[in-house]
């Protein structure tokens, strides 16, 4: 593809001329461009049905429109906040639209009514909230940039120590699934040690010094990775391959402030979407199974 017409119509630098890597917030335009585009598509060759109709269509068209506008504008103030917020919006929100096209069915959908006008609603609410969010941020640059500049020189990654991150996130695990017996002393165990957040600490901690770090430590983090998203998915979660991916985004957006797909990694970061609408499948599955269990 022309890299002259992608910097024209992405937002920010899009490739470094001596790597050829791939601006994150670039790919996520894409990523938006095609969503929209296959909303559209299975509208045209499915029709509405039972949870999406016109208004919730041109509600998911003005949705991407503005996704898009979010990417420009941080990629111009520099704010990775905006970078986050879109990745949710697309990943969570805008791509639901297209799968109930496709499979207009889930197990947690006929628990409560849900016509396609609450869909609508929930979209034009996300909408709202966004805008608002941005307007709070944007306000928020405006006053930091009135304050003396200070520019503090970012120290160089080292090589992590693998024990205490192990430590850590094993207490977590102990947490969430092996103190069954602690009865009410579980839910307290869950609030400090929750997997989640300390799946995204752990990954702050190990990613910037990933590079320089031993084969150990890269095995254990890919294998710490990759146990996470079998266990969720098991569990009946559809997102955990999101979840896992929206913390590693977080881990090099605060150490680097900006991610650089490399050449080499294009393809298989590519390949994350349709495996996570896999896993999203995957892990419906299991979860109808455990609700009729």
């Amino acid at each position: 593809m022309n890299r002259n017409f992608l910097r024209r119509i992405l937002p920010g630098g899009q490739f470094s001329e001596a790597e050829g890597d791939l601006d994150f917030t670039s790919l996520l335009a894409v990523i938006n461009i095609l969503a929209a585009a296959a909303t559209a598509a299975l509208w045209l060759a499915r029709g509405p049905n039972d949870y999406v109709n016109l208004y919730t269509l041109l509600l998911t068209a003005a949705f991407a429109a503005q996704n898009h506008f979010l990417l420009l504008a941080g990629k111009k103030n520099g704010n990775p906040f905006l970078t986050l917020l879109v990745f949710c919006s697309i990943f969570f929100y805008e791509i639901r639209v297209a799968t109930l096209l496709a499979l207009p069915w889930s197990a947690v959908l006929p628990r409560n009514p849900f016509p396609a006008d609450n869909l609508s609603e929930a979209l034009l609410f996300v909408i709202a909230a966004n805008f608002f969010i941005f307007l709070g941020v944007t306000l928020a640059g405006a006053v930091r940039s009135k304050g003396p500049a200070r520019a503090e020189p970012r120290a160089e990654p080292r090589a992590p120590d693998l024990t205490a991150a192990a430590c850590i996130f094993f207490l977590a695990l102990l947490a969430n699934w092996g103190c069954g017996y602690a009865g009410r002393l579980q839910g307290y165990l869950v609030l400090f040690f929750n997997l989640d957040i300390l799946l995204l600490l752990t990954l702050v901690y190990l990613l910037p010094g990933f590079a320089a770090g031993k084969p150990r430590v890269k095995f254990a983090l890919i294998a710490m990775l990759l146990a996470f998203l079998a266990l969720r998915t098991i569990l009946g979660s559809r997102s955990a391959l999101l979840t896992v991916l929206f913390s590693v985004i977080c881990a090099l957006l605060s150490s680097r402030g900006r991610i650089l797909i490399p050449r080499r990694l294009l393809l298989p970061v590519l390949l994350a979407g349709p495996l996570s609408l896999l896993l999203f499948m995957v892990g419906s599955n299991f979860r109808g199974l455990s609700a009729v269990i």
